[in-house]
């Protein structure tokens, strides 16, 4: 977390407390550093769902029905 927040010593949460620092992204005031967190934040959330679907796509996606007989018949000509 030090590295997404800033450093624990009291400076470091005076400059996160003043919007002075930098996640990524650098920031001085206080809109920016509003704006720093909340992108951060969409990037962690898109991150996240991008790994949930990626896993549902390996390990759940539906198997691929069989043809019937006259599904196949009417395909190819063959029985």
């Amino acid at each position: 977390m030090k590295f997404v927040i800033g450093a624990e010593d009291f400076l470091g949460w005076l400059d996160r407390a003043s919007y002075k620092g930098a996640i990524g992204i650098f920031y001085n005031d206080t809109w920016s550093g509003v704006l720093a967190y909340v992108f951060f934040g969409l990037l962690a959330l898109f991150a996240l769902i991008g790994v949930i679907n990626t896993i549902k796509f390996l390990f759940f996606r539906p198997k691929k029905p069989k043809m019937t007989s006259s599904e196949k018949w009417m395909k190819t000509g063959k029985w």
